[in-house]
């Protein structure tokens, strides 16, 4: 817990974890620790969210024998959300010494709120937090006003599940095969459905594919999966990381022959279960943070100087649970060598100085403790 020398601050919360749309119900707790205590003035509430980003570049300097490459590192953060509340100032007669006082107070989230998430260590990393916390507001000395943080907890936002699509997502293409340098080698028409346009931890969509390989290559297997791409961006840097959540490897087929398409085969498509185990990050789009998800399936050939032929579906990712941080090595650095007298790129705010957050204390609302109902929003700020 946060405060003064006098009163002791915490933060209650009505739940562990949000969905976009839901409202937070919780309370400032106020704890006396002296018989002389005094309350600071003009006390609020904030529930504030940020994403930061770090990436790792390479800079180049001089030429010929003076040419030389150095590591740095890019940073930046992107205001999501801002809603302030004020908390009414508690009365002195009530600063009695071992009292425990409770301050109501609620937020809507709102419906479009994005997850929060942890992705990466190290030097290449991205984060979505939300935080909640309580600010005194004074004059100050000389002019302006001094604002001072009392209290931060850590908010765990969940972004609303998708809507469902009136028909299932589809694609079909005719997609070009090559060989090494370019040289053709025929094509495939390759198409497939989803039974979802959404997937979370649990789920097990079915997929339906057809394959005519007009190509000269046998096909040896066709690979049906579920991938995610994590895509951070910092002061015109990017670093992204693609994984496989699911997959499923299904029979290949042979030149010449196809399946699936009435015009060129009597065989029926063919159906795909993929099994979706937990994971951590939720289709997520803002200027420097994106989770991209797609479907799909990929005819690999025997040769391996061939490009394989592949189409992908388009689909969203939402998770249920309370975020755990899945922490994915960085891909090692190639090349150059350390700056230790580094001009960074700023424009954010490094791993050392995020404001650092405790979890909300037990919630325990009891009206006898009840002294001041939080006001109304003040500010209420969305950041698309």
């Amino acid at each position: 817990m946060g405060g003064t020398q006098s009163v002791d601050f915490g933060v209650a919360l009505d739940k562990a974890s949000y969905c976009g749309g839901e409202t937070i119900n919780g309370y400032v707790q106020v704890k006396v620790l002296t018989k002389d205590a005094k309350m600071p003035e003009h006390m609020s509430v904030s529930l504030v969210g940020k994403a930061h980003t770090a990436v790792r570049y390479t800079k180049t300097t001089g030429t010929g024998k003076n040419k030389k490459r150095k590591r740095k590192t890019a940073y930046q953060t992107e205001n999501l959300l801002n809603l302030v509340a004020k908390v009414g100032n508690i009365d002195e007669s009530q600063l009695v010494e071992g009292a425990q006082l409770q301050c109501p107070f609620s937020f809507e989230i709102p419906a479009n709120a994005l997850s929060s998430m942890k992705y990466g260590s190290g030097s290449n990393r991205g984060e979505i937090k939300y935080q909640l916390s309580i600010f005194s507001k004074v004059p100050g000395k000389l002019y302006g006003v001094s604002t001072t943080c009392l209290h931060s907890v850590a908010v765990d936002i969940v972004a609303a599940p998708p809507q469902p699509t009136a028909n299932p997502p589809s694609v079909e293409d005719f997609v070009s095969v090559t060989r090494c340098c370019c040289i053709p080698a025929g094509t495939m028409e390759l198409a497939a459905s989803s039974s979802v346009s959404a997937i979370t931890a649990g789920d097990q969509p079915v997929v339906s594919f057809s394959v005519d390989n007009k190509s000269s290559q046998n096909v040896s297997y066709i690979d049906v999966s579920v991938t995610q791409i994590v895509k951070v961006y910092a002061k015109g840097h990017q670093h992204s990381v693609t994984k496989t959540i699911a997959s499923s490897r299904m029979a290949g087929v042979a030149r010449g022959a196809a399946f699936g398409f009435e015009k060129s085969s009597s065989d029926g498509p063919r159906i795909a279960t993929l099994q979706v185990p937990d994971f951590t990050y939720s289709s997520t789009d803002s200027p420097t943070v994106k989770v991209i998800c797609f479907i799909k399936v990929k005819a690999k050939t025997e040769s391996a100087f061939v490009r394989d032929p592949e189409v992908s579906i388009p689909i969203k990712t939402y998770r249920q649970s309370v975020t755990v941080a899945e922490v994915l090595a960085d891909e090692a650095d190639s090349g150059g060598e350390d700056d230790p007298d580094s001009d960074d790129e700023g424009g954010g705010d490094k791993a050392e100085d995020l404001v650092a957050t405790v979890v909300s204390i037990e919630y325990a609302p009891n009206p006898e403790f009840v002294v001041q109902s939080i006001e109304a929003p003040i500010q209420a700020t969305v950041i698309s």
